[in-house]
């Protein structure tokens, strides 16, 4: 029985081998291949600052 999960798993392999896939992007890059946090954080771009609000002069507003 051990036998047959392990030619199963043998032939899965060889299917997943067999199959064309796309080169990874950078999003994939960025999360397969980076060890440390400070490489994932960059600036926003021009087109993304919309996404975020900078309060100045504010303290932080806490839940009641």
């Amino acid at each position: 029985m051990f036998y047959s999960y392990l030619d199963s798993i043998q032939e899965q392999s060889h299917q997943l081998a067999s199959h064309s896939f796309e080169h990874s992007r950078l999003f994939t890059n960025a999360i397969l291949h980076c060890h440390d946090i400070t490489q994932l954080i960059r600036d926003a771009e021009r087109q993304e600052r919309g996404l975020f609000t900078i309060r100045t002069g504010e303290e932080p507003r806490r839940k009641q």
